[in-house]
């Protein structure tokens, strides 16, 4: 019998397909198996950082709190007295502007000639500044002139009317005197022509007297043609030019003026002050205007005017309600030029040589500017209530009057640190407050 032919291949099975599909489900479950316990490593790592950050925490604010306890001085919420020129100010910006500024405007038209000035020149009252050329002025004086020769004439042929009527009077009295006729002599009749005569002079002189009226008026145009500086000062503006008719002059001029002459020897600044400090600006104040132009100059000024009326919109979109306050720079700096932006500073409260402390170091002040600072020595933290008198004050410092028991560089607590009335030779405790609460009842000297 014939033996089959061994071989090394393997049998194939039915179950070849059914060992390659379980091999895969093994291979998704390892791997599933391997993702969740990455995750859960995870979650542990991010466990113990959060752990350890919230015990860091701990522990720093622990320290911090325990190094502001060691730290804490009661020193630290002092201030010290000083002397010194207390004020307050309040600050407002403006343009410059000559005290007055007079237009200079022509009251007759006409070619500009003979010009005498120019922008910046200082003229007297009374000087001249340019003419005016118009013929028909000319042309009206000189019509005004021939009528009062005619009137004159006039006058003058009525005037001798009348010598004639007198005189042919005189001749038929002395004639019937001398005949004795006197059924010859006609009074009547001469006497007639005498007022008649005298009429005639009279309505002559009243024709001079109109044409001499009429002569003098246009005179008087004319002699306008010669312009003339109505005030004392300097030439601001010019818009006169030789050669340039009067109109198109003044039409070329945004204030229809062919010339401004302004008095800058005194000068004024007008600002704007919010409604919430208006109530405490006054006439007369003082301060003090700078210039962007003239970082180099400070000048005096003075409350002039303060407006009654807001110049500010106001009302329910947020506008902001303003006044208007004039300020006189009395002694100007030549260089200061009208429409320069001026910066004031008006000084609404002021105490010369006073002990200035913070407002802070104030307690139980009184309506009549009686009130008490808490006083401690530096060495031995001991503490005093000092009464003093407020002369003025601001939301930060006050001025005291120097004459109390309160002296320069004397260390006062601020907030916090007075209120208790406490007799000298009381101490604070470890936490800063006071062990002792009694009233000393010091009156203050000033």
């Amino acid at each position: 019998m014939v033996q089959p032919e061994q071989t090394n291949q393997p049998l194939q099975t039915g179950n070849e397909d059914e060992d390659l599909e379980a091999q895969l489900a093994y291979e998704t479950i390892k791997r599933n198996r391997e993702a969740r316990k990455r995750k859960r490593i995870i979650a542990v790592a991010i466990a113990i950082v959060v752990a350890l950050g919230v015990a860091v925490f701990f522990i720093v604010n622990q320290a911090s709190q325990t190094e502001e306890e060691e730290e804490y001085d009661p020193l630290d919420a002092t201030s010290q007295v000083y002397r010194g020129d207390f004020a307050t100010a309040i600050s407002a910006n403006g343009a410059t502007e000559p005290l007055t500024t007079t237009v200079v405007s022509p009251e007759v038209e006409g070619i500009i000639e003979n010009l005498a000035v120019e922008e910046g020149s200082t003229v007297n009252e009374g000087d001249v500044l340019f003419t005016i050329k118009n013929e028909e002025l000319d042309k009206t004086v000189r019509e005004a002139e021939r009528q009062v020769q005619s009137e004159q004439r006039s006058v003058d042929a009525a005037n001798r009317a009348v010598d004639e009527a007198y005189a042919a009077y005189n001749k038929a009295w002395n004639d019937c005197n001398e005949s004795g006729d006197w059924e010859e002599f006609d009074e009547a009749g001469l006497r007639e022509g005498i007022s008649s005569a005298e009429d005639g002079y009279q309505s002559a002189l009243e024709s001079l007297d109109s044409a001499q009226t009429s002569l003098a008026e246009a005179q008087a145009a004319a002699d306008k043609r010669t312009v003339r500086a109505p005030v004392s000062g300097t030439v601001v503006a010019m818009n006169a030019q030789n050669g340039a008719s009067t109109a198109a002059a003044s039409e070329s001029s945004s204030s229809g003026s062919l010339m401004q002459i302004s008095d800058l020897s005194q000068m004024k600044v007008t600002v704007q002050v919010n409604e919430v400090d208006i109530a405490s600006i006054q006439v007369g104040q003082v301060a003090k205007a700078t210039f962007s132009a003239l970082p180099d100059i400070e000048l005096d000024a003075t409350v002039q005017r303060i407006a009654s009326v807001s110049s500010g919109e106001g009302g329910d979109y947020g506008g902001v309600v303003t006044y208007a306050v004039d300020l006189l720079i009395a002694n100007p700096d030549p260089k200061l030029k009208p429409g320069m932006t001026a910066t004031v500073d008006i000084t609404t409260q002021s105490a010369e040589d006073s002990l200035i402390v913070p407002v802070s170091a104030l307690w139980g002040e009184e309506d009549d500017g009686v009130a008490y600072v808490t006083v401690i020595d530096s060495d031995t933290k001991k503490t005093r209530d000092v009464k003093v008198k407020v002369l003025e004050k601001n939301n930060s410092e006050a001025a005291l009057s120097p004459d109390g028991e309160l002296t320069e560089d004397d260390l006062v607590l601020m907030s916090g640190g007075g209120g208790a009335m406490e007799t000298e030779g009381d101490e604070l405790d470890d936490e800063g407050m006071f062990e002792s609460f009694s009233v000393e009842t010091d009156t203050f000297a000033g």
